[in-house]
């Protein structure tokens, strides 16, 4: 099965020196900018596509691969104006996972996990 997804993205980005000077802030209990602080507000859009396989067999033992692709563009869009720039979230990741029954059953079907009791 192919599976696409669109993402929408804010958040924060933080100068390592701006986390240092809040950790030692907090450590010490002082309020003070003995360090330059900044951050701003980021934003995107991007989106995914993942291509999946997904098997079950007659014993409730149930198999999945995913290989999905992710593209991220983000912008400044809130904070130091004198800040520019962008940057691209690319990832790529595949991951499987193998579910066995455990013997239980809950809400009318099988509890699975990774390790069968029998």
């Amino acid at each position: 099965m192919l599976r696409p997804a669109l993402h929408l993205t804010l958040g924060t980005v933080i100068s390592d020196t701006a986390f240092v000077s809040d950790f030692v802030a907090d450590a010490l209990g002082v309020e003070g900018e003995f360090l330059k602080s900044g951050s701003l507000t980021a934003g995107g859009v991007g989106g995914s596509v993942s291509l999946v396989y997904n098997r079950r067999w007659a014993n409730d033992v149930e198999a999945d691969l995913i290989l999905r692709h992710t593209h991220i563009h983000l912008e400044p869009i809130a904070g130091d104006k004198d800040v520019s720039g962008a940057a691209e979230a690319i990832t790529t990741a595949l991951w499987s996972r193998l579910r066995l029954p455990t013997g239980y059953d809950a809400f009318g079907g099988p509890i699975r996990g990774f390790v069968s009791p029998r």
